[in-house]
């Protein structure tokens, strides 16, 4: 609530003090981008995890549309922004997703929680 009502604030020597404060983040706490000084925003190539290929290796870069019953949802499986992820299987019949994490942690997620995560692709 308070950051919206700062949202509309104009100073510069306060944004760019916040800026500083929160050593200039590129990306917000969902992976939304967070334009810097000059209006710039860094770009990413992203894409749906339901997009993804059995086998990639993927980090989780945004939730598209963060509404408070997925966050929760994430967090309860453990999944979060920056944590990577190898799909290994998209079910055809419903298309749900099943991604593992660390050795021995499978996540299977719907189709539709799966497409609110948007991903990039990690090179190994």
């Amino acid at each position: 609530e308070v950051a919206e009502q700062l949202e509309h604030v104009s100073s510069d020597k306060l944004t760019n003090g916040l800026d500083d404060y929160l050593g200039n983040p590129a990306f917000d706490p969902h992976g939304d981008p967070i334009p810097d000084r000059n209006g710039r925003v860094q770009q990413r190539d992203i894409k749906p995890l339901t997009d993804c290929t059995p086998g990639e290796r993927v980090r989780i870069a945004r939730v598209s549309h963060p509404s408070d019953s997925l966050l929760h949802l994430l967090d309860q499986k453990g999944i979060g922004i920056g944590m990577v992820f190898t799909v290994e299987m998209r079910q055809a019949f419903d298309g749900s997703v099943e991604m593992r994490g660390k050795p021995g942690s499978l996540s299977t997620l719907s189709a539709q929680v799966a497409g609110q995560l948007l991903v990039e692709t990690v090179v190994s």
